[in-house]
């Protein structure tokens, strides 16, 4: 929600003042790093609920949230 604001409200900016790009590159690049960061905690807080195969060579029997994904 935080990253779809702050890309709104660059995209709000540029529109309402196209000049100032400063501001804009500015909410642009914070929210960037605010995916990024919300990306990362997603990856981590995912290998923690799905962790990777054994080895490669085996097939292991998907679970339910695995098919899904």
């Amino acid at each position: 929600v935080t990253a779809r604001w702050a890309a709104t409200q660059a995209d709000l900016v540029l529109q309402l003042d196209p000049s100032d790009l400063s501001a804009s590159s500015k909410l642009y690049r914070a929210t960037l790093i605010r995916c990024n960061c919300v990306t990362l905690r997603l990856k981590e807080q995912l290998a923690k609920l799905f962790p990777p195969c054994i080895s490669a060579g085996e097939v292991s029997k998907p679970s339910l949230m695995q098919d899904m994904v």
